[in-house]
């Protein structure tokens, strides 16, 4: 006969041995529960930059976020001059950009292979830098349709990508902080070059800041490929480790 403590139905047995398991994530997942924020935010500050593959992303992606996704200010000024009314004509041109975003994000999606996923990321990053020069140099209302909806489709697989990339490098203990300092480093960048380039619009033209910004970029992410971690992931698909693990 059973022992009355030792009566529990097979669920119960599950429920007892994965217990400690639940545990053992909370405390991997937790960070360092004797440190303040500020110094489970520098850990991952630390790791950042010294990692080998992490550090040059960001910097790329920091770089994306600054040249080719601080558009918003610049499109009432598209829009008027291909629509007549600025107001109507931005919201024209940002559901171009919302439906590339969507289409190609469902794509993204579905990509499971590190490989492919590599040569997708840097596929994105040339697009991202293309479709503001197409949207600059546009002559007619369907080809700046065209580039807003290029400019979706390719900026948001890209950020898409790149932030499973740093999730995936990153170890489970210090995943949640080396996101953060991620999110820290792009966070506002958009809001600020936004008003940077509606100053520059005032005084050079719509075209000329987003045909050099679309131009910048795509040179950065040519240069990125002499980065070999870079490179690495581009062409092959591989996660560099990093010392600190």
């Amino acid at each position: 006969g059973m022992e009355p403590g030792s009566a529990t139905s097979m669920s119960g047995g599950q429920v007892k041995i994965s217990a400690p398991k639940k545990k053992k994530n909370k405390k991997v997942d937790a960070g360092s529960p004797l440190q303040s924020p500020v110094s489970n935010f520098f850990a991952g500050l630390k790791f950042v930059y010294r990692h080998p593959l992490i550090l040059p992303l960001i910097i790329t992606v920091f770089l994306h976020c600054c040249l080719t996704m601080s558009f918003e200010s610049l499109l009432p000024v598209v829009g008027e001059r291909f629509f007549k009314d600025g107001g109507v004509g931005a919201t024209y041109l940002m559901m171009a950009v919302g439906t590339g975003a969507l289409c190609l994000v469902l794509v993204t999606a579905n990509i499971r292979d590190l490989r492919i996923r590599g040569r997708f990321l840097f596929v994105t990053g040339i697009g991202s830098g293309l479709a503001p020069i197409i949207l600059g140099m546009a002559s007619s209302a369907p080809v700046a349709l065209l580039g807003c909806a290029l400019m979706g489709a390719s900026e948001a697989s890209y950020m898409a990508i790149a932030g499973a990339i740093v999730q995936m490098s990153s170890p489970d203990a210090i995943r949640g902080r080396v996101m953060s300092v991620y999110l820290w480093h792009i966070g506002g960048m958009m809001a600020t070059f936004n008003l940077i380039n509606a100053a520059l619009a005032d005084d050079f033209g719509v075209a000329p800041v987003l045909v050099i910004a679309g131009l910048v970029f795509t040179v950065s992410m040519v240069i990125s490929v002499l980065v070999l971690p870079l490179r690495r992931l581009y062409f092959q698909g591989e996660l560099a480790s990093s010392k600190a693990e």
